[in-house]
């Protein structure tokens, strides 16, 4: 029995259909064989196991997809707070030298006006006693260098002479806190003995506090050398170390013999620091001059006769 595929006509034999003239198939033909039922089944089966071990692989293969992605992110999050930690730390130190430069100018202005409030605050400013002393010493340093620079330059007629930098001011500042740091000794030790109780960081706290008018000098004879003043620049040179090696430590050492003294009057505590300071002077010139002034000299030889 046949039967058409378009109108479902069923009849014995025949090629074509007798209702509508389609060809015509036998059953037997359009079913499949039962080995091409089992080659279908299997070509199922082993797709869809396929496709299940393609699965699995995109399963396995997943988490480490995302494990990069949690390492990246976790890398860059690091960085970013490496950065924020860096800007941070950057912002709290530009914070602090503003912070300690305005307590340092109020502390420069009020002990320029009264220096001797100094004794009663002593033990709470060391750190900017310590500022003063170190400024002071390098604008007299400085300014020492341009003096020489500016005479050597006039005896030269105008020339350049080509003066070394660090010998004339790393010796300035070397020798002259040599004697800064002798005067602050003896005034702590004769006070020691016949004074008040001071430690010796309080002695540098009321030194470096009455170093205020000082420092103003240093800077305006730094100036004048800068534009060539230099009879005047000498002048007030000289009157800064005058007043950092010998006028404010005997007005201290007077002060402080006042105060409070022990067993001897204060005149011949005050006899007794000025004879100390003359002779640790003497001591350190002897010892240092002759080698710095021999150094200098040696630099000076080689500077006008390089060859």
């Amino acid at each position: 029995m046949k039967k058409c595929n378009q109108c479902g006509f069923e009849q014995e034999d025949g090629k074509f259909c007798g209702k509508c003239g389609s060809p015509l198939e036998d059953k037997a033909t359009t079913q499949p064989s039962e080995s091409e039922k089992a080659e279908t089944v299997d070509a199922i089966n082993q797709s869809n196991s396929q496709q299940a071990s393609d699965e699995e692989n995109q399963g396995s293969q997943s988490p480490s997809s995302s494990e990069q992605d949690e390492v990246a992110a976790t890398t860059v999050q690091r960085e970013t707070t490496s950065a924020s930690q860096h800007t941070q730390t950057e912002n709290d130190t530009v914070e602090r030298m503003k912070e300690t430069s305005k307590e340092f100018w109020s502390y420069f202005t009020y002990y320029l006006k009264q220096p001797s409030h100094i004794f009663a605050k002593r033990g709470n400013e060391f750190t900017n006693g310590i500022i003063n002393i170190v400024v002071m010493l390098i604008l007299f340093s400085l300014s020492t260098y341009f003096l020489f620079r500016n005479f050597m330059s006039a005896a030269m007629y105008g020339f350049d002479p080509g003066v070394p930098f660090f010998p004339i001011f790393g010796n300035t500042l070397f020798f002259t806190a040599i004697f800064i740091l002798l005067v602050i000794g003896i005034l702590f030790g004769v006070n020691k003995l016949f004074g008040s109780e001071y430690s010796f960081k309080e002695i540098i706290s009321v030194y470096g506090g009455h170093l205020s008018l000082t420092i103003i000098i240093a800077a305006a004879a730094f100036i004048l050398l800068l534009v060539k003043a230099n009879l005047i620049g000498m002048v007030l040179i000289v009157v800064v170390f005058g007043l950092a090696i010998t006028t404010t430590p005997l007005y201290l050492i007077s002060s402080l013999l006042t105060r409070k003294s022990k067993s001897l009057d204060p005149f011949y505590g005050y006899l007794i620091y000025t004879v100390a300071v003359a002779i640790g002077f003497f001591i350190l010139f002897t010892i240092l001059a002759d080698s710095a002034i021999g150094g200098l000299l040696d630099d000076l030889e080689n500077m006008f006769n390089p060859f």
